[in-house]
């Protein structure tokens, strides 16, 4: 029993988002006081959830709203069995069994974005020659991303529920034989808001500095997320008041049981891991600007909040706070 994999994926929002330009050269619009990134809550009253506007020559704005719950659970025969089973009822005698390689994984994604954009100049990448104020900032490239979960949706879990995920079970003995159950894995991932937003500038010059120096500028507060710059990145997540919990029900979950005597055979389990994991927030935001010459400003900006807890368990969950990892072999 190899390489086989049980899982289940409850996703509330899923993007990927990509802007690709290759030019021998690029001039970008004049500069201007609009801001190339501004995120913030919207005025409302009716509505108060999280908004954005991007301004510039290459632009993504990515906007999620998640107002329900995100649930995945995988159980292995109702949560009372194995997912993976090798059993035998009687000995066995110069064989070989094998239980490696196998999955079983639970991941609930409230939001998950992949933003990115990729600028090739081979020349030059410049602003257009008519600065009319000494207060303005030229907008070339920009990726916003803004996730927000509401409080509509009180939990985001994952949930692996199984007496063993993978066992092999011998009700007698093992003689001249050889038993291996390993590099198997047992995986509950729970994540709130999740973004990975890169933006990669080449050029062989790029010459796009502000009129005046001290223009360019990012600015994270309570809600907002601005970028004043020639290329930027600004990321926005609020996880809210979601519960986010990854759950693995039972911390013996790979097992190997032979129950009578082992004779003159080898028994190996090994590189197994059992994995729970919970994240209100995670992003990975990178910007990067190449050139032989380079007069020009970036700015990357990234705010997170999260209102709630974010609780990860192996075994033992319910048991009044006391949790106990164990293994059986």
């Amino acid at each position: 029993l190899t390489d086989n994999k049980i899982q289940s994926v409850a996703t509330g929002g899923s993007v990927s988002n990509a802007m690709a330009v290759t030019a021998n050269t690029v001039t970008l619009q004049a500069q201007d006081t609009t801001k190339a990134v501004d995120i913030g809550r919207s005025d409302l009253t009716s509505d108060t959830s999280l908004s954005g506007s991007v301004s510039g020559a290459f632009v993504t704005l990515n906007d999620q709203l998640i107002e329900r719950s995100v649930l995945a659970t995988t159980r292995g025969s109702d949560g009372t069995g194995a997912g993976f089973l090798v059993y035998s009822g009687g000995d066995v005698t110069d064989s070989t069994i094998t239980n490696n390689r196998n999955t079983l994984s639970a991941l609930a994604q409230a939001a998950l974005a992949t933003n990115s954009t990729t600028l090739t100049v081979a020349g030059s990448l410049t602003e257009a020659d008519n600065v009319t104020s000494a207060a303005t900032v030229a907008n070339g490239a920009a990726i916003a991303n803004i996730q927000e979960v509401t409080d509509g949706a009180t939990l985001v879990e994952a949930v692996v529920d199984a007496a063993s995920a993978v066992k092999i079970g011998l009700d007698d003995g093992l003689d001249g034989s050889t038993l291996a159950a390993s590099a198997n894995k047992v995986q509950a991932s729970a994540e709130g808001a999740t973004s990975t937003n890169v933006l990669t500038v080449t050029a062989g010059t790029i010459n796009v500095a502000d009129a005046s120096t001290g223009n360019a500028s990012t600015t994270a507060g309570v809600n907002d997320a601005d970028a004043n710059t020639a290329f930027a990145v600004a990321n926005r997540q609020d996880s809210g008041t979601a519960n986010v919990k990854a759950i693995l029900y039972d911390s013996v979950m790979i097992e190997t049981a032979i129950d009578s005597a082992v004779d003159a055979s080898s028994v190996t389990s090994a590189s197994n891991v059992l994995d729970a994991v919970a994240s209100s927030n995670k992003a990975t935001n990178t910007l990067s600007l190449s050139a032989t010459t380079l007069s020009g400003d970036a700015g990357l900006v990234n705010n997170q909040s999260s209102e709630t807890d974010a609780l990860a368990w192996i075994g033992g969950y319910g048991a009044g706070g006391a949790f106990v990892a164990g293994a059986s072999g």
